[in-house]
């Protein structure tokens, strides 16, 4: 019998839009097919129906007559509290995601708590099949609360144009924040919208030199070989020679102690 978050971990973002089944079973503990994000928003509507507004939940949907939390984060262990934070379906809503990346992916451990299960699963769904209503809803939250920065994708990528030109329209009502993210998809989608805009920037996960392709990402050994190589910086987290006072890595927040990702096209990561 599988558990719930090996279903959800291996679920489909893109599947067609699934018709609700009053047999289905809600517990989300037996073996039928892995559950898509649709079904895991008609699982939150179902024990939310009716629900009235609170304090956290504020945005009414009206095709499934419930309300959503605001989509927009803010900060968490590596970035800083005036970042805002977007994040989707990890993996499964990666479209030029690689062997080495899935198999490392950092952004699935958080679904083994409800609360980013459910926020992932809706906002996956919205931006695929309602991104009015999500525009909507982002758009309303930034100009209640601004922030110096907004991550994009935190987990998950752009998975269509559409996914760009949304976070084109964003930006562009939003001069005030800086929205920038790290993508695979620059050699199949069309950013170049979005990168005119002052506010914008992208990181390049491919490293490109003389007609080779590297991953942005790995052990300490080979990220220093690929900088010396190409001059590109090397991200200072999870540096082995840098130590906190506790003997681990020192950690430096992105926002506050550290800026290159908003800037820079390209970076080097260490593997952790």
């Amino acid at each position: 019998m599988l558990n719930l978050t090996e279903r959800l971990i291996n679920a489909s973002p893109n599947s067609s839009l699934f018709v609700y089944n009053p047999n289905i079973d809600v517990s989300l503990t037996s073996q039928l097919k892995p559950l898509s994000c649709e079904e895991i928003v008609l699982y939150y509507a179902s024990i939310n129906h009716k629900v009235s507004a609170t304090s956290s939940k504020i945005y009414y949907y009206k095709p499934l007559d419930c309300y959503f939390s605001p989509f927009l984060t803010y900060g968490n262990i590596k970035l800083s509290p005036n970042i805002s934070i977007f994040a989707t379906w990890p993996k499964r809503n990666c479209v030029c995601s690689t062997k080495e990346c899935r198999a490392s992916c950092y952004a699935e451990k958080d679904l083994r708590n409800p609360d980013p299960v459910f926020k992932r699963a809706i906002t996956t769904y919205l931006i695929h099949n309602d991104p009015e209503f999500l525009f909507s809803c982002i758009d309303d939250q930034l100009s209640r609360k601004t922030t110096d920065y907004s991550r994009l994708n935190e987990a998950g990528d752009f998975s269509s144009q559409r996914d760009i030109d949304f976070w084109t329209w964003i930006a562009k009502r939003h001069d005030e924040t800086r929205f920038y993210g790290y993508t695979r998809t620059e050699s199949i989608f069309d950013f170049s919208k979005f990168l005119a805009l002052n506010n914008t920037n992208l990181v390049n996960s491919f490293i490109e030199f003389r007609g080779h392709r590297y991953n942005n990402f790995g052990q300490e050994e080979f990220i220093q070989a690929l900088s010396a190589l190409t001059g590109i910086a090397i991200c200072p987290n999870y540096n082995p020679l840098d130590l906190a006072s506790n003997g681990k890595p020192r950690l430096y927040h992105c926002g506050s102690e550290c800026h290159a990702c908003m800037y820079a096209r390209n970076m080097l990561f260490r593997q952790h």
